[in-house]
């Protein structure tokens, strides 16, 4: 079986990943296909935490930064995390540029996929947002999306990662996943697939979410009826009165916590209903405290929702429900 993987900063899609690595291997190989080339620190530090959360789980570790068809271990099942970091490898290798790396790319990504008897391919969702970017950059995220949709059409499955939530839009979940999912014990339960399914803490009436301007508010204000009063705004100069029914954009308070140095706790009480503006999604920003902003508020959200007794994602005025 091969998956595709897709999402946005901290959606849950690497956990979702593993998991699934591990349902399709109980007796066999699985393989970790490792392509970050660390840059900075940061770097560093993100892959020091992926070798701690499978560490244990019986992955054996192929570095593969470039040319992805050498990876190739003859059967098995092999994880390979993420093609995001393969395609910059390649189209940004030292001081050189190759414009045309994804076309060169997808034959031996074609090739490697066949090499295994399960594969899972992550993505990360950089097609979003609205800035207009370097010749250089928008050709790789062109790129990207193009090596997305190639692998996409070849996949059994292909899923969405929103809020730690699996869209499925293609094929599905192999047959016994959840149930496994469900009952399973072992070290990486707590991931965000299984915080939605059944998590401790403060319950949540609703999460609602989508891209700016998609009519998040107007959804939550019909169905609940809410007053003036009812609703709390947040904003990135103050906290606003979290004891309110309803939160908007409670996105900005995380950004309020970062720039004042507090720590981003859980910014709701029992029963509210929160509104977010989805930042996971786009290029990730060069500015070291927009990234964070970014980790942190999609991180946040995952957990909203998987404390949420519904979720439900808002797009053109349209809500569809993701949980619940």
């Amino acid at each position: 079986m091969k998956i595709l993987l897709t999402g946005g900063s901290k959606s849950g899609k690497s956990d979702l990943a593993q998991d699934l690595a591990i349902y399709l291997s109980p007796e066999g190989r699985r393989y970790y296909v490792a392509t970050m080339i660390p840059a900075d620190d940061e770097d560093r530090e993100r892959i020091r935490k992926h070798l701690a959360n499978r560490d244990g789980l019986g992955f054996e570790t192929l570095e593969c930064g470039r040319h992805i068809e050498t990876a190739l271990a003859g059967g098995g099942t092999c994880l390979l995390d993420s093609v995001t970091a393969l395609m910059a490898n390649e189209m940004f290798e030292g001081t050189l540029y190759h414009e045309d790396a994804a076309r060169r790319m997808l034959p031996g990504l074609r090739n490697f996929l066949t090499g295994w008897d399960h594969a899972v391919l992550v993505f990360d969702s950089l097609y979003s947002d609205a800035a207009v970017y370097d010749t250089m950059t928008e050709n790789y995220r062109r790129s990207l999306a193009y090596l997305l949709r190639e692998t996409a059409s070849v996949c059994d499955t292909v899923i969405d990662m929103k809020a730690g939530l699996p869209d499925v839009i293609k094929g599905g979940l192999p047959e016994g996943f959840e149930a496994w999912m469900a009952v399973t014990d072992k070290k990486t339960a707590g991931t965000a697939y299984n915080r939605s399914r059944s998590a401790a803490g403060k319950p949540i009436r609703e999460v609602v979410f989508g891209g700016a301007g998609q009519g998040q508010e107007a959804y939550v204000r019909e169905k609940y009826g809410f007053s003036e009063a009812d609703i709390g705004v947040c904003t990135a100069g103050a906290l606003p009165d979290l004891t309110k029914p309803c939160l908007l954009d409670v996105e900005q308070s995380v950004l309020f916590c970062l720039k004042h140095d507090r720590p981003v706790e859980p910014l709701w009480e029992n029963g509210a209903v929160l509104v977010f503006t989805d930042m996971s999604r786009g290029i990730v920003p060069i500015d070291p405290l927009m990234r964070r902003w970014r980790e942190e508020a999609s991180r946040l959200m995952r957990e909203a929702a998987g404390l949420a007794e519904i979720v439900t994602e808002v797009t053109a005025g349209l809500p569809r429900q993701l949980k619940g």
